[in-house]
């Protein structure tokens, strides 16, 4: 009358250390090229800025400082405000990163 089902609770292949060897290792291998990209892309986004320099910045600087020194705070400061927009208080840690003094 009822028929006995026979339910397999796992794959002949998942008793075979030989098969579920080979998927851990491409389960690794994928989680570290995960990892890796993410590092990558991480540390890509760490790279620092370029400084500005280009026609427009060094134009909008000689007019303020007909001998604009990029190392002279008081200079730097001045000029990062008006030419970059900046704030006094972000323009001053800028420029002493840059050597200013």
């Amino acid at each position: 009358m009822h028929e006995k089902r026979s339910v397999r609770l796992w794959s002949e292949s998942d008793r075979d250390p030989i098969v579920k060897t080979r998927r851990n290792a491409k389960q690794a291998l994928s989680l570290r090229l995960a990892v890796l990209i993410a590092a990558t892309s991480t540390l890509g986004a760490c790279s620092p800025e370029e400084e500005v320099t280009g026609s427009v910045h060094n134009k909008c600087a000689t007019q303020l400082y007909p001998s604009y020194n990029r190392k002279a705070l008081d200079q730097c400061v001045a000029v990062c405000i008006k030419c970059d927009n900046g704030s006094t208080t972000t323009c001053s840690t800028s420029c002493t990163l840059k050597g200013a003094h």
